[in-house]
């Protein structure tokens, strides 16, 4: 049985809040979906729940076939909604949600956002806990992974999933989570299907919905509603309403046509990812060409595994080299394989499930398998990596400004945050996903050259408080290891103090020690990491081991502080304690 749906997100007013919802429900809506962070301010919660209880109070037709569905685990403040996934957070949330709709359980609880500072199983865990305690009656999670979704089925029956679904929320469909949710028997429901504010303008500039509204005397939004709710019988959307006749047209879906579903599914094709299935859209086992994408983190290496394929003659297709999008790729790939060009190697990042099936949809569409090489290098690696393609490149280390000035020339040179972004968004590649293979490969480091360095934490042991004071027994060390053949190099964190200053230091501890002594030192001051500089980050390490031809894996350091124990660990430098032998 279908199910037609409205969001109340947007109501606010009481009264007027309560004649959309009357004549939504009138016009045959039996899903009401709210959240406890839903009102006109941040100071305003629940009061989008309690707008829902007063509409259903008031009405005067049969409520009793109506789901209600509510979210907790967000947080709104003034500057921005904040995930909270705690156990204690959520059992309050609930409490209250409980109170403000005036009910004894809830039809459908949703955990509106993942955590980050939460593991999604205490999460789920909790909202068990209130499934069984008979508080809400349905676990539902927003915007969830295929891992994360599969993940939380281990815990908890999870009944429905939420997420953007609609004729231009194409990443939705190509998550891979609607063919997840068909497998394993959860509902879908579509959030904000006609997309943000404005999302209702641009859904009329599309003309295959205008015409289409012409010919149903509708409009182009009923249009959009109908083509959603075609492509999954189970399917529940969630448009919004702040006007009677808008929450009027959320319950009036059209029997569409052959021939405009035809058009629609042309305009629209990420729709064949739901209503379609996979092995209707699959190629033959042995059909004809070999796509290969090459994915993995920024620094992973994966060019040198693209260039393998080059030499045995395929196309080779970059995002760095030819600009762009990784979105735009695929017109290029369509190009050389309707031009019988049937061999190509894409290599990019490659993230998410989203960006990998516009590639295997694009190579489906004319017939062409796809396979995945994973270049599974570890965030370490590719961090020493990118900091020595970017010294081998521009001479040093570059902070965020030097890196905001470059311009598109210089894709590969970036800060730290961009394979933190990618770690947190990576989906692990599988078959599933549409690939005949997905073959890992690990990385293998080729030492920079064959020298070897004594790296010194100089903060502990060189100028502890920013005054050069070496200890005898530092200083008998650092003399043993210089006679054995490692050049002394020492690192520091010292914001705000010249180069002059440090230039003193530098040659007050060569003094002492009687050998030549270098340095390298973090300018930058404390907070989020926005240079490569600032241990544990591998910048002044490596950038040394650029510059004099080093073999990390035959150098030592000398670390006081967790964040040097730490940097020497992730760069392979073997860690040694004052007075400790030379060993070689």
């Amino acid at each position: 049985m279908r199910i037609t749906g409205l969001g109340c997100m947007r109501l606010t007013d009481v009264d007027v809040g309560a004649r959309v919802i009357h004549a939504a429900l009138d016009a045959g809506v039996t899903w009401l979906d709210t959240a406890d962070v839903y009102g006109p301010t941040e100071r305003d919660r629940h009061h989008n729940e309690r707008l829902v209880r007063t509409a259903l109070d008031t009405y005067d037709g049969d409520t009793s076939r109506v789901i209600v569905s509510t979210k907790g685990g967000l947080v709104r403040t003034k500057k921005r909604w904040v995930p909270d996934g705690r156990k204690r957070h959520l059992e309050g949330a609930c409490e209250r949600s409980l109170e403000a709709l005036g009910r004894d359980a809830i039809d459908v609880y949703f955990l509106h956002a993942i955590d980050p500072k939460t593991s999604l199983a205490t999460s789920v865990r909790a909202l068990e806990r209130l499934r069984s305690a008979g508080h809400i009656r349905a676990i539902g999670l927003s915007n969830v992974t295929v891992e994360q979704l599969e993940a939380a089925r281990e815990i908890a029956p999870i009944a429905y999933v939420q997420m953007e679904l609609g004729v231009h929320a194409t990443s939705g469909f190509e998550s891979g989570v609607p063919e997840a949710c068909r497998r394993l028997g959860v509902r879908l429901v579509a959030s904000r299907p006609f997309g943000e504010a404005k999302g209702v303008k641009r859904i009329r500039k599309y003309v295959v919905l205008r015409e289409l509204a012409a010919r149903y005397a509708c409009s182009p939004e009923a249009i959009a509603l109908s083509w959603l709710y075609g492509l999954d019988d189970t399917l529940v959307a969630l448009p919004g309403a702040t006007r009677v006749e808008t929450g009027a047209a959320a319950g009036r879906i059209i029997d569409l046509d052959e021939d405009a579903c035809r058009a629609l599914d042309d305009a629209f094709p990420a729709g064949r990812l739901l209503s379609t299935p996979r092995e209707a859209r699959a190629p033959a086992e042995d059909a004809e060409g070999d796509v290969v994408l090459v994915l993995g983190m920024p620094g992973a290496g994966k060019t040198t595994r693209a260039a393998s394929y080059e030499d045995r003659g395929y196309v080779r297709l970059n995002r760095d080299e030819r600009g762009g999008t990784l979105a735009k790729l695929v017109p290029a790939l369509e190009a050389h394989l309707e031009a019988g060009r049937k061999r190509v190697v894409l290599d990019n990042t490659y993230a998410t499930r989203a960006t990998r099936s516009r590639v295997i949809e694009a190579a489906w569409r004319r017939g062409v398998p796809v396979r995945c090489d994973w270049i599974a290098t570890s965030l370490e690696d590719c961090q020493i990596n990118a900091v020595a393609r970017m010294v081998e490149r521009h001479g040093r280390l570059l902070d965020e400004a030097d890196l905001r000035a470059l311009d598109a020339d210089a894709p590969n040179t970036f800060g730290p945050r961009v394979q933190y972004r990618y770690r947190d968004q990576f989906e692990t590649p599988r078959t599933d996903e549409g690939f005949v293979r997905v073959e890992a490969f690990e990385f293998a480091r080729t030492p920079l050259g064959d020298h070897r360095a004594l790296f010194v934490d100089a903060d502990a042991y060189l100028w502890p408080e920013g005054v050069v004071d070496v200890a005898p027994e530092v200083a008998t060390t650092l003399v043993a290891w210089s006679e054995a053949g490692f050049a002394l190099h020492g690192l520091a964190w010292a914001p705000k103090v010249a180069a002059d200053v440090i230039a003193a230091r530098v040659a007050e501890v060569a003094r002492i020690v009687g050998a030549p002594f270098t340095a390298g030192w973090c300018p930058h001051e404390a907070g989020p990491p926005v240079c490569w500089c600032r241990p544990p980050l591998p910048g002044l390490v490596v950038a040394r081991a650029v510059e004099a031809r080093l073999d990390l894996s035959r150098c030592a350091m000398l670390a006081g502080s967790p964040a040097y124990a730490t940097l020497a660990e992730r760069t392979g430098v073997r860690r040694v304690v004052a007075g400790q032998a030379v060993d070689d």
